[in-house]
């Protein structure tokens, strides 16, 4: 991920990026992780602190959140197909 290279690149631990763009270091780890997806703000604020471009890991956080609602619902789905073909049988 573009966030944790930069980040290394600057040789800074999560926690100080945190405290240098004025967001919290679990924000910091979360976007890491994949597990949230930065705002524009957030963006904005860690592309001062770090000098580069995040557009492309912004752009990428929001495509992974998205084929990861499309899996959570195709799970669901196929929960309820199979509990219908159980009730069939």
């Amino acid at each position: 991920m573009i966030l944790k290279q930069a980040r290394k690149f600057r040789k800074l631990k999560q926690i100080e990026l945190a405290e240098l763009a004025g967001i919290s270091n679990s924000t910091i780890s979360r976007i890491e992780k994949n597990e949230m997806v930065m705002s524009k703000e957030i963006k904005e604020k860690l592309e001062e602190v770090l000098k580069v471009d995040l557009t492309q890991s912004f752009q990428t956080n929001i495509y992974i959140r998205k084929l990861q609602n499309i899996e959570l619902k195709t799970q669901e789905l196929l929960e309820e197909i199979r509990k219908e073909l159980r009730d069939y049988e």
